[in-house]
Formats: C-alpha cells, sequence, structure tokens
C-alpha cells in the first residue's frame, strides 16, 4: 500500500516577494523642485514687497513718534500755564530769560525750583556724574524722534544747566534775531498779556554752528528733532537736499493748541548766540520783526 504524504498534498501558496528599501532614483520624485529661474523670481518679488513696505513702516513710526512729541508739548504747556495762576501770571523762564533749552540750578522763575512746583523735575536729587546731584527731569522733557535725554551738563561742561529736547520760549521777554537785532518779544512772558497764537514751546528745529547736526551732543545731539524724508521738501535750492533737513515740527501756542507745522512754512526766530544758533519756527504775530523768506525754498 503506498502512503500519502498529507502535508504534499496541500495547494502550495505562493511566496510573497521579498521588498528591499531602494532609493529612488534621479527625477522620481513625485513633485519636480523649483527651477532656478523660479526662485529668482520668488525671491525678486520678496525683494520688491519689502522695498515698498519699509518706507510705509517707517512713516508709520515717525508719525507715531511725532504724536508722542505732541503729547510732551501739550504736558508742557499745561504746566506752564499751571505755573501762572500762583505766580501773579508769569511764566517761568529759561536760562538768562534767553537760552530756549536749558533751565539753570537757580531759585526764582527762570531756575528748578519753578520746575518743581509744576513736577516738571523730581522731588530727590540724583548722580549727575562728577559727584553732582541734581533734580531728575520729567520724561515729557524728552523727543522720541530726536533720540536724546535731557540732561544735566554740570560734570561734562562749565554749564550748571539742564537742558531739554524742546525750545521753551515762555518768559523771554526779548528776541534776538539775525544779523544782531533785538526786539521786544512776542513771547509769553505774563498771562495776561500774552496773545492765544504766540509761540510757547516747539520742536527743536535748530541748526548749530551754522550746520544741521553739529554742535556738542550733551545738548544738540540729533536735532533737527524730525529729519525729512526723500521728496517730503519741495526744496527750491537742489543742493540743500543733501543736508539733515528737518520736515518741520510741532508747535504749541499760548492757548494750549497743538500742530504740526511743515519746515517750509517756518521761518527764523528768536535764538540765543546770533548766527550760530539758528531756531525755526511760526506764528502769526511777529510784532516790529519782519522775518525774512525761509531761505531753503
Amino acid at each position: 500500500m503506498k502512503h500519502t504524504d498529507a502535508h504534499h498534498d496541500r495547494p502550495t501558496a505562493a511566496l510573497a516577494p521579498h521588498h528591499r528599501c531602494t532609493s529612488p532614483r534621479r527625477g522620481d520624485f513625485s513633485h519636480p523642485a523649483f527651477t532656478l529661474i523660479e526662485l529668482l523670481v520668488v525671491v525678486s518679488i520678496i525683494a520688491l514687497l519689502i522695498a515698498i513696505l519699509l518706507p510705509a513702516l517707517s512713516r508709520s513710526r515717525e508719525i507715531a513718534k511725532r504724536t508722542v512729541c505732541l503729547s510732551h508739548l501739550k504736558s508742557i504747556g499745561a504746566c506752564a500755564i499751571t505755573y501762572t495762576t500762583s505766580n501773579h501770571g508769569d511764566f517761568f523762564a529759561p536760562n538768562t530769560f534767553n537760552v530756549q533749552i536749558a533751565f539753570v540750578n537757580v531759585t526764582g522763575n527762570r531756575g528748578i525750583d519753578a520746575l518743581k512746583t509744576v513736577n516738571l523735575v523730581g522731588d530727590i536729587p540724583v548722580d549727575v556724574g562728577g559727584g553732582y546731584k541734581r533734580l531728575p527731569p520729567s520724561p515729557v522733557f524728552n523727543c522720541p524722534s530726536r533720540d536724546y535725554q535731557s540732561q544735566w551738563e554740570t560734570a561734562t561742561t562749565s554749564y550748571d544747566q539742564l537742558v531739554i529736547a524742546y525750545q521753551y520760549f515762555g518768559g523771554i521777554k526779548t528776541w534776538t534775531l539775525p544779523a544782531g537785532l533785538t526786539v521786544p518779544s512776542r513771547s509769553p512772558v505774563n498771562i495776561a498779556a500774552a496773545h492765544g497764537d504766540w509761540l510757547l514751546a516747539s520742536d527743536t528745529t535748530m541748526e548749530i554752528d551754522l550746520a544741521w547736526g553739529a554742535g556738542r551732543p550733551t545738548a544738540y545731539a540729533n536735532m533737527p528733532s524730525h529729519l525729512a524724508g526723500n521728496g517730503e521738501l519741495p526744496l527750491a535750492n537742489p543742493a540743500a537736499a543733501n543736508e539733515l533737513l528737518p520736515a518741520g515740527g510741532n508747535q504749541l501756542y499760548t492757548d494750549g493748541s497743538v500742530s504740526w507745522m511743515p519746515f517750509q512754512n517756518m521761518l527764523r526766530l528768536h535764538s540765543w548766540g546770533g548766527e550760530a544758533r539758528r531756531a525755526y519756527g511760526f506764528q502769526n504775530d511777529w510784532g516790529n520783526y519782519v522775518p525774512a523768506a525761509n531761505p531753503y525754498f
């Protein structure tokens, strides 16, 4: 009798093929890569968008800074008006009733004590260098566009004065004008006699030592406050386009109003130091002074 091997009677299953992990051949990718030309086109588009957007972003930042400066000027004006209510209507005044960017360490209405009564300086003296202690200035004396911190020059110069980042015209009785001309001012000295459209304070739209951006850093760094962008000024003199010209400045008037004034509308006004300190601003009432046209336009 023959014996049948049951094992061999079963159908034999086909062996599954053996799969090996192999790298795809070059060119076998299902999603082809960008070509060099396509990448260059994308990069060019991104660069173009950046070139378009950056000036707009810079412009937006500058407008925001101008708004902060405007707010600071309004605060300075409110403090000046408050001071008059307790001081027979007199405005506090800058150094020697003349230097519109500085206050000195003396008593009286041109000194730091006057600023202290309206919280424009702190109550506790701080070290300002060289072992000197002085009352610190309020942050409202700083202008973010100018990137300058109000500071005491006591330790670095022969002037024991606080230099601020704005011009302040309160208490100035006599204007010093171009060519050495002096005339009775049209600046607010006493609230009863002041006109609402007289300039009380403004951004530092000033040339120092006959140039924009010149002068010692402790007092004049980063003047003028608001630099003009390309094409922002309608210059009559093309050579002036290479200078650090201002776009304009915020102007605070005695009635408490603040407005932006383009540089082309500004005229030379009072400044100590004669031709070495050229200040620009605008008001309607110039008194006996007839200002010349702005030389840049």
